[in-house]
Formats: structure tokens, sequence, C-alpha cells
């Protein structure tokens, strides 16, 4: 009987231990993409920061409160701007993908209610979270032209534990090591292209940054059109 009590008192004890959060962040905290005359700036918005903002309790991008899998929000506060082109582009086919795995659909407000359904307590609750979802996010459709640039947050919420066990019984210190946001977006002309944006996460030095593992933009975005990244 002792040996089973010791047994799940470990055990209890490594679930608790895995509850402590663990946030992946860029290790560049702003990068912007120039291709042709479109600049797009993604600036991460950590946890803290939105806590600034909303403070935990009707905060819609704190703490997801699933463990199996273990997610994570990737918030960016995003501007796309462009000096000729008139560009269209659908919010849900903007994706996330972690160390080149599956890949993750950016939430609208809609689809980020239903994430936090289940963990509603109050309609008051539920409320309080939408209104601060609308105060900084966008609605599905982003049309950006050169007198009407985009201003708003991105919100992603991807796995990031690599199997239950991890989310379980410990932080996933040696969770996703980099990030890749898609683009795609198509020209009032009917061009279509996909805009890609590397990042490396807060642990990992090594990755995308190098010259060979680069990525390659398709359509009217790919690289013969001169495109560049600056951080």
């Amino acid at each position: 009987m002792k040996k089973i009590l010791v047994k799940l008192t470990v055990l209890v004890t490594l679930f608790f231990t895995g509850c402590k959060t663990t946030e992946f962040i860029p290790e560049t905290e702003t990068i912007t993409r120039n291709i042709g005359d479109i600049t797009i700036t993604m600036r991460y918005i950590s946890e803290a920061e939105t806590v600034e903002k909303f403070g935990t309790n009707h905060n819609p991008y704190y703490r997801y409160p699933s463990k199996l899998p273990r997610r994570q929000f990737f918030v960016f506060e995003t501007s796309i701007v462009t000096e000729e082109s008139d560009l269209s582009i659908n919010m849900r086919d903007i994706t996330i993908s972690l160390d080149g795995g599956n890949q993750s659909k950016a939430r609208s407000v809609s689809t980020l209610d239903i994430d936090w359904k289940p963990y509603y307590k109050t309609d008051s609750e539920q409320a309080r979270k939408k209104a601060n979802m609308r105060k900084t996010m966008s609605g599905n459709s982003i049309e950006v032209t050169p007198d009407q640039p985009y201003n708003s947050w991105i919100v992603f919420l991807p796995a990031i534990s690599k199997t239950s066990l991890q989310s379980m019984v410990k932080a996933p210190v040696d969770g996703p090591a980099d990030i890749l946001i898609r683009i795609p977006a198509t020209t009032a002309a009917g061009d279509e292209g996909v805009i890609e944006i590397p990042m490396n996460l807060s642990a990992i030095t090594a990755g995308v940054d190098d010259e060979e593992n680069l990525p390659r933009n398709t359509g009217i975005f790919s690289e013969d059109a001169d495109g560049e990244v600056t951080e």
C-alpha cells in the first residue's frame, strides 16, 4: 500500500511540475519582410504584454488551459503596407508550423471563441473575452491597398508539446526550435503568391537564418522578385 501511495505522489508531483508554463518566444521580437512593394512587419506580443493590456481573468490570449496537447498562443501585432499593389488575404489561409510540422491556421474571433468554449465558466466571461478579441483582431478578410494598410493582431494557437507524456509530466523545455508563418495573398489582377516568414525561438540559435535554409516564397512573391528579409 505504501509503495502505491509513493508512486501516486510521484505522479501527482510530476503532473503539477508539468503545469509550470514555458513560453517559447522568437529570438527577434520584430521581423520585417520586404517583397517588391509589399512590407510586412510582425512584432511578437508576449504573454506578459497581453496581461498588461487585459489582465488574466478576461484575457483571450492568456494560458490556454488545454494540457493534452499543450498549446501556446503566438500573437503578432502585424502591419501590411503596399506602395502600389491591392492585396486580398483570407485570415484562415494564414498558417504557422513549428519545426516543419503540421500547419495550424490563424484564429478569427469566431474560431478562437470556439477554442475557449469548453473552458468558459460564465456567459459574462465569454462576452468579455470576445469583446477583447474584437479590440485587437480583425475580420476574416484582409484587404490592403496603398491608401489602406493593415494593422491588427494575428493569433495562432498551435500545439507545442510533441507527445502526451511530455504534456503531462514536464514543462516542454525541449519544445519547438523554430516557426514558419505562411501568408497566401492575391492581387487585384488575380496574381497569387505565398509570403513565408521564418522565426527562430528563444532557446535555439541555429536554423532558418542560414543562407541555404531561407524560405522560398512562391508565385508573385518568388525570390526572383528581389525579396529581402530585415530584422
